[in-house]
Order: structure tokens, then sequence, then C-alpha cells
């Protein structure tokens, strides 16, 4: 399959994702935990029903009692499945393990968001103490990434306002 027939393809599989709406349930909408998931199953990675415990309809429920422990099951199924690659060769299609930016003051966070000043809420909201830490991303190419907000569910975002801790790669064929 060439580059570009993939770059379609992945292209296909976010579109499918974008404009969701944020829910801790499935049924009603996507969080970073299950919108990482379905775009994994759509890529043909296999999701185990089970994984130390929980299912990805159990998550929810830890992640509202332990969310700290909710995000480190989260992300050792993330490395259970893909591989791991230096952040800074991410492309388009992989996984990201992103926090926001710590800004020096108000004004540095504008120039980061330039000119899209729909995201500034959405980049406080992620700034706030409970969503202050780690999410999983899809990277969309140029310089996006897909992610799970509150606000406005999921939706592109600028990688350059966040810190890419982590990168993940699916695997050939999917698993």
């Amino acid at each position: 399959m060439g580059e570009k027939s993939v770059n379609l393809h992945l292209a296909e599989l976010t579109m499918k994702l974008a404009g969701r709406p944020y829910a801790l349930n499935e049924a009603v909408g996507l969080d970073c935990f299950s919108s990482i998931c379905t775009y994994l199953a759509m890529r043909g990675v296999e999701i185990p029903e089970e994984f130390e415990g929980y299912s990805v309809t159990d998550y929810k429920d830890l992640f509202l009692s332990d969310p700290e422990m909710a995000k480190e099951l989260m992300v050792k199924l993330v490395e259970s499945l893909l591989d791991e690659i230096d952040p800074h060769f991410s492309m388009a299609g992989d996984v990201l393990l992103a926090k926001p930016k710590e800004a020096e003051s108000s004004k540095d966070q504008a120039d980061v968001v330039g000119p899209l000043s729909a995201l500034r809420s959405t980049l406080r909201a992620l700034s706030s103490p409970l969503y202050a830490s780690l999410f999983l991303a899809i990277h969309g190419g140029n310089g996006s990434m897909l992610g799970a907000t509150i606000e406005r569910g999921l939706v592109p975002l600028p990688i350059r306002a966040f810190d890419v801790l982590r990168a993940f790669r699916v695997r050939e064929g999917g698993t």
C-alpha cells in the first residue's frame, strides 16, 4: 500500500471520530481512552475484552474513582498493543501521550494558540487541576492531533500547545 493511500485511509478514520461528543460512556460519546480504543480497532488492532481486570466499559468507573490509576492502566494497555517510538519522529496515525504546556503567562499561552481563539477555552479546561495531567491523542499530521475535550468532544488540537511525552505506532498489520 502506498504512502498516499495510507494517508487517505488515516484521514477517513479520523474523520469518522472527529466531532464526536465527549462522554465517559461509549453509547453517548468518547473520552480520550475510548477514542483511542475505537481508533485502534478501526486500524485492525485487536483490543482485549479485559486488561488487568478492566474492560473498556469498566474504565469509566475506574476513571471516576481513581483517575491516576485509570490513566496508568490506559498507558499500559497502549504499551502492550503498540510499538513505542521517539516522539520527535511521530507522524500522522501515531498515538501520542501528551499534556498541556505550562505557559509562563496568559500572553504566552495566547501566542502558542495564535489565531485559533476557539481553542483557548479548551486549553483552559485542559489546564484545570483534574485535566492538567496526561491524555492520549491521535496524531493527525500537519501539526495537529485529535484529542477528546470535555467542552467540544473529539477535535483537532495544535500539537505545539502540548508537550508530547511519548509516542506509539501501530504495528504493521494491526497487532
